[in-house]
């Protein structure tokens, strides 16, 4: 993550003011904190992530760090997101793998693609999915595709038959696998901000997703990876 951020500041002529690493599971991020708002950078990006996204964003709360600059964890989900008080995530911005409440958002293909999976997960469950139960929907479904085109459960059949037929729907919008078996996604994360407590509709109406970030730029070249081709 570090390596990737850096890549992007060079790419969009940034400058990285500061970088620091912490323990996990440190339990006073407050040092840490200090060097931000001395440095007061554009934006903070922190890739703590569980309990430690949690204090961390507690802690820069209370600290007042959103009057100095813009609080971005690199990754967040509603399990995590939850469990920080709502006029701490209010305003912060973090990328989301696909939050479910995608009203307003002005990609209407992207609404389009979501909207009856996600009303069907709350139909089965009561609760809006999260990004690990969307990941796991989506896997499941392409191995089962990969298994009727296929035509075996043998995983190098699989495989072959991913990569002689790599582009699939998911709820996530279009992907298509590459040779690194991973997959290249029209919208693959989605940056969100954190709703203000007054602008909450109920427990999981936590963001307002204003973005997206996708395309094969956004992932790790081939040949970092150790391809050749």
């Amino acid at each position: 993550m570090r390596d990737g951020v850096q890549a992007a500041i060079q790419a969009l002529r940034g400058q990285l003011v500061g970088y620091d690493e912490a323990p996990l599971g440190a339990p006073d991020f407050t040092p840490y904190l200090l060097k931000v708002e001395q440095a007061q950078p554009d934006v903070f990006i922190f890739a703590q992530f569980a309990a430690d996204q949690v204090n961390v964003l507690k802690q820069a709360h209370a600290m007042g760090l959103k009057s100095v600059t813009r609080i971005f964890p690199a990754w967040i989900t509603n399990a995590v997101a939850s469990a920080v008080p709502a006029e701490v995530l209010a305003g912060t911005y973090a990328l989301h793998y696909l939050y479910w409440n995608l009203t307003g958002f002005p990609e209407q293909t992207a609404i389009n693609y979501a909207k009856d999976y996600v009303q069907n997960y709350i139909n089965a469950w009561g609760y809006p999915p999260d990004s690990y139960a969307t990941s796991a929907y989506i896997v499941t479904k392409e191995v089962l595709r990969a298994i009727e085109v296929a035509g075996s459960t043998n995983a190098d059949k699989i495989i072959a038959a991913l990569e002689s037929n790599p582009s699939f729907t998911a709820p996530k919008g279009p992907g298509t696998w590459r040779k690194s078996h991973d997959v290249i996604w029209t919208y693959a994360f989605f940056v969100v901000r954190g709703k203000d407590p007054s602008e909450r509709s109920g427990l999981y109406d936590l963001y307002k997703v204003v973005g997206y970030y996708g395309g094969e730029e956004i992932m790790p070249t081939l040949s970092s990876l150790g391809y050749t081709s």
